[in-house]
């Protein structure tokens, strides 16, 4: 078994405004069956074979500039193999 701790920030604040960070995950916590081997996981993430390339001359600027972007789409492929506990107490604050 393999675990996973999701302590990812997030800044909830307005742009141009003081910064404001939580926890993305703050207090859901996902169980998941994951094997990407077997079509029996929770999710897949889909990639493209190739990259979205462009390619611009911007003459005020004086150069040449390549944007290049990888085009993929996370899924859920069987709702089966999980379950989200979206209200669970740390014990650690007054917000629990």
């Amino acid at each position: 078994m393999k675990v996973i701790i999701a302590d990812g920030l997030w800044n909830s604040s307005d742009e141009g405004q003081t910064a404001s960070y939580d926890y993305i995950m703050k207090y859901r916590v996902p169980i998941a069956f994951v094997n990407p081997g077997d079509n029996l996981t929770l999710g897949r993430t889909f990639v493209s074979k190739g990259f979205k390339v462009v390619r611009w001359r911007d003459d005020d600027r004086e150069g040449e500039f390549i944007k290049v972007n990888k085009v993929y789409s996370p899924k859920i492929t069987n709702s089966s193999a999980g379950y989200m506990y979206k209200r669970v107490s740390t014990g650690t604050s007054d917000d629990d």
